[in-house]
């Protein structure tokens, strides 16, 4: 699908040095002319980026540098949507189940034969991915939020759940399930959110683990190392991931986790990345706390995956970043929360509230761009940093959709948020 070319006003705000990367392919383009303004407002945005060239896609434009995926769901790779799987295979070189292989989704009854689980989405989901080359990453093996109701209850004759009932049932799901696409799924996101946000979520719990976790309460860290020796019997080849949220924007969490890296190594796991989340907004984290983490995870010997990324749109809380682009600061449409929090846990297994994607302001837009833009800076910094992914498609997709969170509009096109993202390369050290 030919990207239409953006107007000329966008690039009569630029430098020269910033244009020079792309110059030569932006000389063979061709520009429709500029319209008027529709607003003073309008006017006085200063765009962050210049348009990518419609013939770059994120894939080719940080290949040597990371992978860049999307997570995706099985409408869209399953042919009910061709955009959308021509689009992906256009633009990413991995993917990411959004939800068919969670606990619950995939394994819906009690017991560990065929009748137990619930397959063939995850198998649509693989089987595109192999047919398309793209390096497939499985989410995930455990979550205490989306387990199956069963696997919490105890055996039939007991009358509460055991330690051992419940890790006998975690083997069991983790060997049929990272057994079933040996050699075909890359890398497992092993346990995910296990980690209390602070304190007061951590209740009586030990090590900074969250208390409302069915295994934390039973197993403590004990199941979150064998977790990831099980996942690496069951493939040897398959990259194995510690997944969670604000490890980037809480003290706290993040110093719990580097101690729970530092368990694992230490009694014999192999862990291969740290994944950062990335449910970010425009104001919090910075970009230095950002930059620290990753420094901070690297210093352990693992990679760096940014693995839910998307960003809030709406800055109403700081409008010292919408002057910074030149725009006049323009409130969230009325019913919107802020934007100055961050980001909660959960869910992010669906499409998102059935409510139309706001439109976003000029303003807005190149805020958008702009903070893409610098996020990418800091991750082209650190060659611990291996993959970037997306979490979701397109603005409609996302669980965030009210916040308008993604590169990619409603009906597909680049928005100047992806224009932010290219641009980072030419701020790169080389």
């Amino acid at each position: 699908m030919k990207t239409p070319a953006r107007p000329l006003h966008r690039f009569l705000f630029l430098s020269a040095g910033a244009l020079a990367p792309f110059c030569s392919i932006f000389a063979q383009t061709p520009f429709a002319p500029a319209p008027p303004p529709a607003s003073v407002a309008e006017a006085r945005v200063v765009p962050y980026a210049p348009p990518a060239p419609v013939s770059i896609t994120l894939k080719d434009a940080f290949k040597g540098r990371f992978v860049v995926g999307a997570a995706i769901r099985p409408d869209q790779v399953n042919g009910q949507i061709p955009k959308a799987a021509e689009l992906l295979a256009r633009e990413f070189n991995s993917i990411t189940a959004e939800n068919v292989m969670k606990m619950g989704p995939i394994h819906p009854r009690a017991g560990n034969d065929e009748s137990s689980y619930r397959f063939e989405p995850a198998d649509q989901f693989v089987e595109f991915g192999l047919k398309n080359n793209l390096f497939i990453i499985g989410h995930n093996l455990c979550w205490h939020s989306q387990m199956p109701g069963w696997m919490s209850q105890p055996d039939p004759g007991q009358s509460e759940l055991t330690k051992e009932v419940l890790m006998q049932r975690l083997k069991d799901h983790i060997f049929t399930v990272a057994g079933r696409y040996k050699g075909k799924v890359k890398g497992w996101d092993v346990v995910n959110e296990a980690l209390a946000d602070n304190e007061s979520q951590q209740g009586d719990l030990p090590y900074g683990l969250r208390n409302n976790s069915p295994f934390n309460r039973l197993a403590g860290r004990e199941y979150i190392l064998m977790a990831f020796k099980w996942a690496h019997e069951a493939d040897p080849d398959a990259e194995l991931y510690y997944n969670d949220y604000n490890l980037d924007a809480s003290d706290f969490k993040r110093a719990n986790a580097i101690e729970l890296i530092k368990y694992l190594q230490g009694n014999g796991a192999r862990v291969t990345a740290v994944g950062m989340q990335g449910h970010y907004n425009f104001a919090s984290p910075t970009t230095a706390k950002i930059d620290e983490t990753i420094g901070m995870f690297a210093s352990l010997g693992v990679q760096v995956h940014i693995t839910e990324l998307d960003i809030r749109a709406f800055a109403d809380s700081n409008a010292a970043l919408t002057a910074a682009v030149g725009g006049v600061q323009t409130p969230p449409p009325a019913g919107q929360p802020p934007a100055g929090a961050p980001a909660a846990a959960g869910g992010r297994g669906g499409r998102g509230p059935a409510t139309p994607t706001p439109p976003l302001t000029p303003a807005q837009q190149e805020g958008l761009s702009k903070r893409y833009g610098e996020i990418f800076e800091v991750l082209l910094k650190h060659k611990a940093v291996t993959r970037v992914t997306f979490w979701g498609l397109r603005d409609t997709d996302s669980w965030r959709r009210q916040f308008s969170p993604l590169v990619f509009d409603d009906a597909y096109g680049r928005k100047p948020a992806y224009d932010g993202v290219i641009h980072a390369l030419s701020k790169a050290v080389k």
